[in-house]
């Protein structure tokens, strides 16, 4: 039975926040297990580290734009997944060329104008022939 009540179409939502940065398509997002944070991975083979707290408003929308904290680099192919570490001291993303990165979060020394830095870049997990 079909009801054209209310109920049946359930909420609309309206976005909270709006993040842009990104040049492809965003695959995977995990949030920070203590801290207003997240982070997004996308095709265009980069991950960005964002803070929910610091916002600006939008121009064309009511939401808030959020800009982002941190690029991570290191891939040749998109990224598409990613989870965080319980502690969440750092993030494990797996991309298209099988390879699985740690990244290691010090969030109280991350400047977003800093040039790479080789101490965010822990390790890669390698042993994968697809991707991840």
């Amino acid at each position: 039975m079909v009801s054209t009540t209310k109920e049946t179409f359930g909420k609309t939502w309206n976005a909270k926040y709006t993040l842009r940065s990104h040049f492809e398509a965003v695959r995977a997002l995990v949030f920070h297990s203590a801290n207003p944070l997240l982070i997004t991975a996308s095709d265009d083979r980069i991950l960005k580290l964002w803070n929910l707290h610091k916002t600006i408003p939008a121009k064309k929308s009511a939401s808030l734009d959020v800009k982002p904290l941190y690029t991570f680099r290191s891939y040749t192919e998109p990224v598409l997944c990613l989870a965080m570490y319980s502690t969440g001291n750092r993030c494990y993303s797996g991309g298209l060329d099988g390879m699985i990165h740690c990244w290691t979060l010090s969030l109280a020394n991350i400047d977003p104008y800093d040039s790479y830095e080789l101490n965010v870049f822990s390790h890669t997990l390698t042993g994968h022939t697809n991707s991840v």
